[in-house]
């Protein structure tokens, strides 16, 4: 009778020998995209879906405009500029809750939903690779809502967003980085959760509440208590989120407080800065706790939950 080690033994060699790393991380990868985007389009007609996509960011959005105008019923006053900040903030935020989440999410259904985890562990395919694609499928999902978003805040509410000319490459490149942080924070929170049995479910929703506060996605960094300002400059995505604001909004260097001082060079150096670090400490975590999770027993360990 073969041993389980020794198939685990077996598959893990030939997962990642050197001439089958590279065609495992792609399968994973491939695997893990395609299996989200079903999960997440497949329980209705295309439109209805499309309607779904628009109405998510649409409604947020709308919550705080009329939170704003209840404001400024009280105050008397509320700039267009305010809103831009405001709703900048709050539309590209959905990256944010989007990408861990349906990267953790992936993790906690395939134990505990479907059983299935612990086959693709065994599978010769890269997990973290699997895991990377069922993120990124959820990143183009939140990024398609995301565009038509921007659109209307442009053509029906005429915020002094500014979405051509030059900038946009520069603004391509800090989407681009923010999307690679936010897959390395992924990767990190995920490998967490492989390791967690009750309540891994509010990790990444937990994670995500605290950075909608720190990174200035709702206010400036200048109007948070001065104790949790350095927590908030120590985050890679504050400087990703005022570059994409330079990028996007007219007159934003009066919003940026602490920030004006950096130019929009130092901040995309910041940006890749936080990028590489979140990514290599992101998959150095997983690594580490898929490697735990194996030899505790975590991935065949389910609470019903």
């Amino acid at each position: 009778m073969v041993r389980m080690s020794t198939i685990v033994q077996h598959t893990t060699n030939l997962a990642t020998a050197p001439q089958h790393r590279a065609t495992a991380a792609v399968r994973g990868f491939v695997s893990g995209f395609w299996l989200s985007w079903q999960v997440e389009t497949n329980w209705a007609d295309p439109w209805l879906i499309f309607v779904y996509i628009l109405a998510r960011p649409i409604s947020g959005v709308l919550i705080l405009w009329f939170m704003l105008v209840a404001v400024q019923g009280a105050t008397g006053s509320l700039s267009r500029e305010g809103f831009a900040f405001v709703f900048l903030g709050n539309a590209f935020f959905t990256l944010v809750g989007a990408v861990p989440f349906g990267m953790t999410w992936a993790v906690i259904s395939d134990r505990e939903h479907y059983g299935m985890l612990k086959y693709m562990y065994l599978a010769p395919i890269c997990l973290s690779s699997y895991v990377l694609g069922r993120g990124l499928a959820n990143a183009l999902k939140t990024l398609a809502g995301l565009v038509l978003l921007l659109a209307g805040g442009v053509w029906l509410l005429s915020l002094p967003l500014s979405l051509v000319g030059d900038r946009l490459l520069l603004l391509s490149a800090a989407i681009l980085l923010g999307l690679i942080q936010l897959l390395g924070l992924g990767l990190l929170l995920s490998g967490a959760v492989l390791n967690m049995t009750r309540h891994a479910y509010f990790l990444s929703e937990g994670v995500a509440g605290a950075l909608y506060l720190l990174i200035g996605a709702l206010v400036p960094l200048s109007l948070l208590p001065p104790v949790l300002q350095p927590f908030a400059l120590a985050i890679p995505m504050t400087y990703t989120l005022e570059l994409i604001r330079r990028c996007s909004m007219q007159n934003a260097l009066a919003w940026s407080g602490h920030l004006a001082v950096l130019s929009d060079v130092d901040l995309l150096l910041l940006v890749a800065a936080g990028a590489a670090i979140l990514w290599l400490t992101g998959s150095w975590v997983f690594r580490v706790g898929q490697t735990r999770a194996w030899k505790n027993g975590r991935f065949e360990e389910t609470t019903g939950f």
